[in-house]
């Protein structure tokens, strides 16, 4: 079963390309710190501004990294179009990834049984998929209902659920104990492993992965009081790193912390401006190096 810290990689960009040494520190910060396994090219990878060579190129240099380590590469395979969905799953399988993430179409706003239609189509290939409740950005909310029907489809490994809302892991919980759900909201981490899921695609581990860590092999040991006083003393960047949309403020904090050369992005988004930002963040980065340092 998919479990554990899953570390949603930004893409750090340097004159507009993809910058492979900043990568490469990145990720064996992660290595380093036992993270389970790693997102690359999701949202928090800006994946739909990835050229479809840089997608390959990405995917082997990463798979290569880990070739001699247990951590699983999950590869956003989101699109517009099925047919795109079917392409990049093929792609990610192909170059060397474990399994892929997939939310449903942004923009064109699918029915419940259209959403059903995407993964069904993924599902035919032997590579794992992790289905992605994101309706902030996708539009839509896939239903409890079709939800229990992605989960009974080949190569499902697990549901990232992004819609902020307990009742939902409380609901499907109920509906069938056995479904394999992930956390996709860090503010939420510890609320949603008391819930039941099984561990987060984390945004904020690109940062404390060893304090991720840590919380998690708390609560997997039914330590939930020791969990919380460490989350406690996160959760202020846990929040703080979402104060616009993700990945500018990771990409700011990475670059600060001398892990990225630089924070840029691909428009539309753009560098983090507002002083009263960039002043909570520096002062969370601060009190998070110094968490991250006990473990």
């Amino acid at each position: 079963m998919l479990s554990g810290i899953i570390t949603a990689l930004p893409t750090p960009f340097l004159h507009n390309k993809i910058d492979f040494s900043s990568l490469e520190n990145l990720i064996k910060r992660q290595i380093n710190a036992g993270i389970e396994s790693l997102v690359l090219f999701g949202s928090t990878g800006e994946g739909v501004n990835i050229e479809y060579d840089e997608y390959v190129e990405g995917i082997k240099f990463v798979a290569n990294l880990l070739i001699e380590t247990k951590i699983k590469l999950f590869v956003g395979a989101s699109a517009f179009s099925t047919t795109t969905v079917i392409k990049l799953s093929e792609t990610a399988k192909k170059f060397g990834a474990f399994g892929v993430l997939i939310s449903p179409s942004p923009y064109n706003k699918p029915t419940q049984e259209g959403i059903l239609e995407i993964y069904k189509n993924v599902s035919e290939f032997n590579i794992p998929f992790i289905a992605y409740n994101i309706p902030g950005r996708t539009g839509v909310d896939i239903s409890d209902e079709t939800i229990l029907k992605i989960a009974k489809l080949n190569n499902f490994v697990a549901l990232k659920d992004s819609t902020g809302d307990l009742k939902r892991i409380q609901s499907l919980k109920a509906k069938n104990s056995k479904i394999n759900l992930l956390c996709g909201d860090d503010n939420m981490f510890l609320s949603n492993m008391v819930h039941g899921t099984s561990g987060i695609v984390s945004v904020v581990s690109n940062i404390i992965p060893k304090t991720f860590v840590k919380m998690y092999n708390l609560c997997v040991n039914n330590n939930y009081i020791e969990s919380a006083k460490i989350f406690q003393e996160i959760y202020p960047i846990c929040c703080s790193l979402f104060l616009q949309s993700n990945p500018i403020l990771i990409k700011f904090a990475l670059m600060k912390l001398g892990v990225f050369k630089s924070d840029e992005l691909r428009s539309p988004l753009i560098k983090v401006s507002e002083d009263k930002i960039i002043d909570i963040l520096n002062n969370d980065i601060q009190s998070s190096e110094r968490i991250e340092g006990l473990f």
